[in-house]
């Protein structure tokens, strides 16, 4: 269990340092705790929304035989040249704009909604780190990385808020 909960704390922290300065960033957008509730529990879903995702596909690519999985590494390759082959879109007018006041519940749901898309817009490291990770853990080793991972969150969190 020590080697699960080790290895959950360096998957969680390699794949969220990015996170952590989003969440710095996002908080000093924040006006007022209500935001910053917001901003938390779109966090929470956000990772959590990851790790569902990636504990299905792991099921999946357990059943593939372990000779193909190394092929799985052209596919951020592939993802990537297809990126920079699309045409960018500079008339974007949500850029740079900040995130919404939430005042009333509708506002409070569109400003966790946000968080979560963001959280999800930058989970691309997540996605290649978690699902090998995930094809390792079974039952109460899964349970106490979903642990691990709440703790962690928090601890991102409350960093952030700091």
């Amino acid at each position: 269990m020590a080697l699960v909960i080790a290895a959950s704390v360096i998957a969680y922290i390699t794949t969220e340092m990015d996170d952590l300065l989003l969440l710095l960033v996002l908080f000093s957008r924040a006006k007022n705790r209500s935001e910053k509730t917001c901003i938390i529990v779109g966090k929470y879903v956000g990772l959590t929304l990851i790790v569902c995702c990636c504990s299905l596909f792991a099921v999946y690519i357990s059943k593939v035989p372990s000779k193909y999985i190394g092929l799985l590494g052209f596919v951020p390759i592939a993802i990537g040249v297809k990126t920079i082959f699309e045409k960018k879109d500079d008339d974007d007018e949500t850029a740079g704009t900040p995130l919404r006041k939430a005042d009333s519940f509708g506002e409070r749901a569109a400003f966790i909604a946000e968080t979560v898309i963001i959280t999800l817009a930058s989970s691309g490291d997540n996605i290649a780190v978690y699902i090998p990770f995930f094809t390792s853990l079974h039952g109460f080793d899964f349970l106490t990385m979903s642990i691990v991972f709440v703790v962690m969150q928090a601890i991102w969190c409350i960093l952030s808020l700091l």
